[in-house]
Order: structure tokens, then sequence, then C-alpha cells
């Protein structure tokens, strides 16, 4: 929600006068060599007077200045050029002049009808340059605009310009200051300022206002903040700005820079008076006016080449504060201490942990891991009877307040990984490892319900694993393209591991199949549970894939466990069954990926019944882009999620030409709690310097969460100025189409 002011352009514009001037002086002229090109010379002895007519070309560095005749009075110290005046930076901007004047060993000097074609394609007008001294540059009635549309005619009238009565590049005072600014669209004045300046960018660090914010929504209404940026010190600054608003008390904002040497933190913070909605037993209940704010700091500290500490603060006063104030949308904010150790192919790191959970009526008890160790040693390829080791250590503990259930876990594992290409083609990856895990836990959860239970308690483990997988890929080529099929097989062994027993589970919980983790010798998300004993995954990838770029690919697979008894995984997960889940997936792209899809599933194995659906697909015909987003999860019994969840998302936009577009899309719960989600609609132009976006949005949801509004968008961008924005929607997520950020999105 930002846009950047008209004078931010004339900062490049009064720069230019530099270049303009010839920037030479006498003294640098003098040092660098210049050739002269000419049909004809004259000299005039008795006036001192030297004139070049016909092609004149003057050659100096990467610049060249070209003209009809330069005429150079030594005597007087006076240089004159005109007809066809043309000056190349040798940066890729050209300057035409009509005259240029120069004086006092090019000290002084004036230029007369100025067009630049700059590099960017940008053009800039001025009626006179005056380079008073070498300190002082002025422009005179000086025009600017990004705008292609002039390249064929510079006297068309652009979509949008800026002009300005004078501007002066003052580099004693290191200013540029600007008088009478107007900014036009086609031609017609819109906006004006009699008078600013700002640095002329040779200064690192200037105190200042920032760019003006505006915006509205529905809750707050319409809000104003203009930011003032301090700079305290070369390696400290400040950004501060109170945001008002016509609906609730200013919100102020601070954030504060500092640098050192070999470290830096950043501090950003809020704070307002006002009222919210939130939920009280499944209930929204407004809270009357409170201090409300959120801090995210950083700090980092790169000790040396191997060692590095840091710090991560994120807090926010309430669930509702950073969404209801458009400042994030996390659910979790974490907090974190840290120091690493970076060597070759080890890695070290202790971390103190803390969260805070922002989600609505989610009985989640937040432990905090104070702290979280971790060492990984890794050796060189083929080191080690052909493969290599790897020896992974963890220490956790994990703290709660109150009489409330504590875990600590040291954690130690070796393992020999290989792999191998047999002559006939089979590729076949082994591991071998053994892991140790010893638990105490205190305050123990199951003796607040049974008496004869101890509320401490250890407990530890060994587990072997012996892991290997086996793949044959084949590969036939046809004439414009070819097929591949790559048959696997996995078999991991396991003793019988007691997943009953005491040992907590605290990171092991959220275990789901899929078919990017169907053949993994660890299909727990964490330690603390181990899937036991023997089994066997089996699967099959093929592909398509033609000499276009089009391409099919599709994978399927099941895992099989050799004992039915004593599994380790909970309902919903697809493994819990003997036989696991049946998962896959295929994707397309076609036509350049002007259409392409992806899709992933879960049926059950048994029954056939389908489980899981994900799908996103997009396609672009002609002047039409359409792409919906699909899923569906079925609820499972003695799950935290006993309903079913399905959701669709479906977005289009058409362009109705190469400038003008109209786009839409809706968010649909298709679940137990049926109805709309969120609605977007609007309409946008869009050119090489000049673009205007209107975009409604409206989101449907609890009040409590904050992100229930209705925002209005306008979006003006102006090429080289930025964007202009009324709210801080951004318009849509900036996964680049990642269809696993696609899915999360509804999973929300």
């Amino acid at each position: 929600m930002r846009f950047t002011l008209l004078w931010l352009m004339f900062f490049r514009l009064g720069l230019i006068l530099m270049i303009v001037m010839m920037h030479g002086g006498a003294a640098n002229a003098a040092q660098t060599p210049v050739t002269l090109d000419a049909d004809q010379f004259t000299y005039d002895n008795q006036k001192t007077i030297v004139q070049a007519t016909g092609n004149v070309k003057i050659t100096q560095l990467n610049q060249t200045l070209y003209a009809d005749k330069i005429i150079y009075n030594v005597n007087d110290d006076f240089a004159y050029a005109e007809g066809n005046v043309v000056l190349e930076d040798g940066n890729g901007d050209t300057h035409y002049a009509e005259t240029l004047e120069l004086n006092d060993q090019m000290r002084e000097g004036v230029v007369q009808g100025i067009f630049s074609v700059l590099e960017d394609d940008s053009r800039l007008w001025a009626a006179k340059a005056v380079r008073e001294s070498p300190e002082k540059h002025v422009l005179k009635d000086a025009r600017y605009t990004p705008c292609k549309a002039c390249t064929d005619n510079p006297d068309k009238t652009p979509p949008w310009a800026l002009r300005a009565s004078e501007v002066t590049h003052d580099k004693e005072d290191a200013r540029i200051s600007y008088d009478n600014v107007r900014f036009e669209a086609w031609g017609v004045p819109v906006a004006y300022a009699p008078y600013f300046s700002h640095p002329d960018g040779t200064v690192t660090q200037k105190s200042g206002f920032l760019t003006p914010e505006l915006g509205f929504g529905s809750d707050d209404g319409f809000h104003f903040m203009m930011p003032y940026y301090w700079a305290i010190s070369p390696s400290i600054d400040a950004t501060i700005g109170v945001k008002a608003f016509s609906k609730s008390a200013p919100q102020l904002n601070l954030e504060l820079r500092k640098r050192y040497e070999n470290a830096a933190y950043t501090v950003q913070t809020s704070g307002i008076y006002s009222d919210r909605t939130d939920s009280v037993n499944g209930n929204d209940i407004t809270i009357d006016e409170e201090l409300r704010g959120h801090i995210d700091a950083e700090a980092l500290w790169n000790i040396n080449r191997k060692w590095r500490a840091g710090a991560e603060i994120y807090l926010a006063s309430d669930e509702q504060y950073l969404d209801q104030y458009d400042i994030d949308d996390e659910d979790v904010l974490e907090n974190r201490i840290y120091v690493e150790r970076f060597d070759k192919r080890d890695y070290a790191s202790v971390q103190l942990l803390a969260f805070q959970d922002l989600r609505l009526d989610e009985d989640v008890d937040q432990p905090n891991a104070l702290p979280l160790a971790n060492m990984n040693f890794m050796g060189a390829p083929n080191s080690a009877l052909g493969g290599r080791f790897e020896w992974d250590t963890s220490f956790l503990s994990l703290y709660r307040e109150g009489n409330e259930q504590d875990m600590n876990r040291a954690s130690s594992e070796i393992e020999w990984q290989r792999q191998d290409v047999l002559p006939l083609g089979l590729v076949t990856e082994t591991s071998l490892a053994v892991r140790g895990d010893a638990y105490y836990t205190t305050d123990r959860d199951i003796a607040k319900t049974r008496a004869n239970e101890d509320e401490n308690q250890f407990d530890n483990r060994v587990i072997p694993t012996a892991h290997l997988e086996v793949a044959y890929p084949l590969q036939k080529q046809l004439s414009a393209s070819q097929i591949r099929v790559k048959p696997r097989i996995s078999l991991t062994a396991r003793p019988d591991i007691d997943n009953d027993s005491d040992i907590p589970n605290e990171d092991s919980q959220d275990a789901q199949i899929d078919y990017l983790n169907l053949f993994e010798a660890d299909r727990f998300p964490g330690l603390d549970r181990v899937e036991d004993r023997s089994r066997v995954n089996y699967g099959v990838e093929t592909g398509y894939y033609n000499d276009q770029g089009d391409e099919f690919t599709a994978g399927l697979g099941q895992s099989f466990r050799f004992d039915d008894e004593d599994n380790p995984f909970l309902n919903g997960s697809g493994f819990e069954q003997q036989s696991s889940d049946i998962v896959g997936q295929m994707g397309a792209s076609f036509n350049d990926h002007r259409h392409n899809m992806n899709y992933r599933f879960q049926i059950d194995g048994r029954h056939m019944n389908a489980e899981r659906h994900e799908f996103y697909g997009g396609t672009k015909i002609n002047r039409t882009t359409l792409s919906a987003i699909y899923l569906y999860e079925k609820g499972s019994a003695g799950t935290e999620f006993t309903e079913s969840r399905e959701q669709v998302q479906a977005s289009a936009r058409y362009s109705i030409n190469d400038n003008w577009g109209i786009n839409a899309s809706a968010l649909y719960d298709l679940g137990e709690d049926e109805g709309l989600r969120q609605s977007i609609a609007g309409v946008s132009y869009d050119d090489d310097c000049f673009g205007i976006t209107a975009e409604f949005q409206r989101d449907l949801q609890r009040d409590a969460t904050g992100a229930s509004d209705t925002n209005v968008l306008l979006r003006f961008r102006l090429k080289n100025l930025g964007e202009f924005e009324t709210t801080a929607y951004d318009g849509g997520s900036d996964n680049d189409n990642n269809d696993d950020d696609e899915t999360d999105i509804l999973r929300q």
C-alpha cells in the first residue's frame, strides 16, 4: 500500500544535467585523449578561432559529440556547436540539442532545445540547460515521460508526463530542487506541487518524509500515513509513522535499523488503542478498546567464516491484530535465538524456540523448545565401502508453563548409504542405520488420569534400520518424442518397537500418506514415533515427452506391512491399514505451458473409496486465461477432522485488447459449512508506461479472525515512479502458481 511521488523521477532528470553539460572541466579534459574528425578545418590565427564544419565528430572516452559546426575561440575560452547536435554518452542515453555553448574552461555553459532518449526508452525535453558553475546545473521548462508511444513522434502527447518550470542541482549542497512541478495526463495537468527538494544521490543518508500511504477498509475506514525517515548516523536509521484512521484511533509505526561491521539488527513495531472481535467458546464477542500492537525483530551476527548467531522475535498482542491491520497472515509466530556452525559438509546449531498460536478455537498448548540442538556430519561420497557415512545427533527440551507435560529427548543416528547402477540397468540405493533415543518426561499427561502412573518417567530405545530401493528406469525413443517408465520397489526392515510405551508423541502427530513420502524409510515427520517392523513399497512412474516441450507424467504406488499388528499410524493418515491407501499424481503441460494441470489423489486400498483429491489446472485460449484449484479431504472418525473438507477456487481473466482486461475469482466452501468465502472482481488497463487496476474484494469469514473485510483496490502503475494503491490487499498470492502453495491456501 504505497506509491512513489512524482519528484522521485525528477531526481534522475536533474542528474542528466551532468551528462548533457559534458561534465568535463579543463583539468579532466587535459588528462583524457580527445579525437576530432570533420570534413573541413579552418584556423584564424589573428582571432585564434578554430572552426570545424561538416560531419563533425568529437570522441572522448565512451562519449561522442556530433554536430554540423563547432567553433572554439582560444583567447575567449568559448566553444559553440550547432546543427544536429547529438551527444551519445556511452551508457545508452542519447541527447539532442539545437545549440551548445561552453566557456570558462567548460565550467559554464548553455544548451538550447534539449531532447534526450534514455537507455530505458524514456524521453526528456528541456527548453534550456544552464551550467552556472561546476557545482550548479539548471534545467528550464523540463518535461519527462517513459512512454514509448513518443518514439516515432517526439511531439506527440504522451499518456503521462512530468513537467517543471525549473530544476536545479546544487552539487555543493548535494540537493536537487524543483519549481512548479505538474503531473500531466494526456497533456492535461492533474497534480501540482509548487516546490520541493531532495538529496541528489551522492548522500547515502538524509532525513525526510517518505512515500505517503493511503487506504480504505470497511472496518477502520480511510487511513493515511506519511512516514518520516530519520538518518540518525551512518550506521543507524529509523522510519517513524503515525497512521490516521477515520473510524479509530491512530496507529504508531516504527522501524529501527542498525548495522555493525559483522552484524545487523532490525526492529519493526506498531501500536494502537482499538477494539476487536474475539472468540470465546466458539462465540464472537466484542472487546472494548485496549492497547494492541506487535513487534517483529531480527538480529544477525556473522562471528567468523564458520560461526554465526542471531535472533528472531515476532509477537502480537492478540490473534486478530496482524490480519486486521494487514501486517501479516501467519497462523503461528515463531521466536528463536540461535547459533550455527558451517564446516564443509558438516552443520551444527543450537536454538531456543517459542511460539505464539494465533489460530482461533485451536486447543493446542504450544510447547517451547529450550533448547533444540542439532549436529550433522556427512562423509565424502565413496569414502566408505563405496558409499558414505552420515551422523545425526540432536537434543530437545520441550517446556510448557504451569503443571503441564515437559519432555527432554536425546537422539543419535549413524547411517551408511550407497547407490549402485547394475549392468542390467537396475539402480539400487542401500542404507543401513542405527538410532538411539533417550527420553525423560516430567508432569506426564497420563499421570493426571491414572493414579498408578509416575509423574516423571525415563525411557530409551535402540532402532536399527535396513532400507533397500530398486528402480528399473526404461526409455523408448520415438520419432519426435520419448516415453519413460520407472518401476520402483523398496524394502524397509526394523524390529518390533513398542510405540505404545511411555514415550510421548510431540512431533509425529501429523503423518499423512503422499506419493512423495511413500518410498521413504521414515514416514513420520518427527522422531517420537517409529514405523517399526518390515514393509514393502511399490509403484511405477511414467512420462511422455515430445520435442515441442509437451509432457505428461504419472505416478502410482502403495505400501504393504508384513505384520498387521501394532500399526503405529493414526486413523486418517492413509498408513493405518496393513495395505496402505493407494496414492498417485498426474501432471501435464502442453503448448509451451499454456495448458497445464497437476492432480494428486489418495484412494482407500480396500474399498477404493476416495480419501483425498487435489487438483490445480490452468489454460490460456486466445485472450482468455482460466485456472482452478480443487481440494477434497475425507473426514476420519477419531481424528481432529471428523467432517470432510471440500473447497474450490476458480479464476478467470479476459484480455479485451492489448491494454484492457477484466478478471474475477471466487473461493467457495463445499464442506459442511457450505458457502462463499472470498470473491474478487476487477478491471485493468496496462501499457508500456501506465497501468490502472480497479478491484473489489470481499472476504466472508468470522469477524474474530480479523480477516473478514471488504476492500476496494485502486492501483496506479507509472513506469519508473512505482505504484499507488488505496489498500494493503495485494491482489493475490505471490507463489508463482506453485501447486503446493495453492492447495495449502485451501487447507487454511
